[in-house]
């Protein structure tokens, strides 16, 4: 695995209408992963600095905790990714939305449009390993 993400933003995952975790999304050359991080929903209620704050310190923090793994780390390997496209989700509809394999699709709170170029050259990538 790659050390090094070639992008990555806070964003909420969201699994379904009910259930969201906030923390960052970070693509590398061989996998897609979201971080959860407290830090957010904290920063969130201390208002917009608060926000920054803890968004920064999310940031930072990410790459650490998905190279330890465990609790609060969602890994797809790009090798089982089969879709990428644009998703919806009540008046947000521009989220990045991933299908995987097995058929389960998840939701990214990043802007597709940005993260598209970045990931259609890793799954290119990944697919030519």
């Amino acid at each position: 695995m790659s050390d090094e993400p070639i992008r990555k933003q806070t964003a909420q995952m969201i699994r379904s209408a009910l259930k969201t975790s906030s923390g960052t999304l970070l693509l590398y050359p061989d996998r897609l992963s979201h971080v959860v991080s407290a830090a957010i929903g904290v920063g969130a209620a201390a208002g917009v600095v608060g926000l920054a704050v803890a968004n920064k310190m999310a940031k930072n923090k990410a790459e650490e905790k998905e190279a330890a793994g465990g609790k609060g780390v969602t890994t797809i390997p790009l090798a089982e990714i089969t879709e990428v496209r644009k998703g919806k989700q009540g008046l947000q509809r521009n989220l990045l939305e991933v299908v995987t394999s097995d058929g389960t699709a998840l939701k990214f709170g990043v802007k597709f449009d940005q993260w598209k170029p970045d990931l259609v050259g890793a799954l290119g990538s990944a697919a030519a390993m």
